[in-house]
């Protein structure tokens, strides 16, 4: 069963798709998704590939580790060649990958994607920018969009301290006596 959230614009764009391949030695070659581009560096530790432990011939998500415990890593090139970094204590596993791919080369039905991530990188026909917004409950900053550009209204003022939080810039008034007071 494939399991995704869509999220997408149109066959136009580019994605970032998590893809996995289930394998059942400690080194060999799968098959990257035709029109893709192996996401170099897309997990947590900067691999190209994770892997998992399986369940009914699905990835659980949990790491693969030896009859010892450790955790395997792997390698996995652009040709698709994965090299695992010792024995799982069982086989499968899933090799966990990311491509980088026009959303028309996307099989929704494929048992082996796992997700569209929310992530479209810029360039190379990445979806444009439509608005913006402010956020917090004072004055907006955020003026409109012009092209892919968001553009923002600048912040001046005499005798005043600008401080911003996660939601919010501050404003606070210092002792200021404007001229012929």
């Amino acid at each position: 069963m494939s399991q995704y959230i869509y999220i997408g614009q149109g066959g136009s764009n580019y994605a970032i798709v998590t893809y996995w391949a289930l394998v059942s030695a400690t080194s060999g070659t799968i098959t990257i998704k035709a029109g893709g581009t192996l996401k170099e560096a897309a997990f947590q530790d900067l691999e190209n590939s994770v892997v998992s432990e399986t369940s009914g011939g699905l990835p659980t998500f949990n790491a693969a580790v030896t009859a010892g415990g450790s955790r395997i890593t792997s390698t996995l090139d652009s040709a698709g060649v994965y090299s695992l970094s010792d024995t799982p204590s069982s086989f499968p596993v899933a090799l966990v990958y990311r491509v980088f791919i026009p959303e028309s080369d996307i099989d929704w039905n494929s048992d082996n994607i796992i997700l569209e991530d929310i992530e479209r990188p810029g360039g190379s026909g990445s979806g444009t920018i439509s608005g913006g917004a402010n956020t917090g409950s004072g004055e907006g900053v955020f003026k409109d969009v012009s092209g892919s550009n968001l553009r923002f209204k600048s912040l001046t003022g005499n005798g005043i301290n600008i401080t911003s939080s996660a939601t919010e810039i501050n404003l606070a008034v210092n002792s200021y006596s404007p001229s012929g007071w």
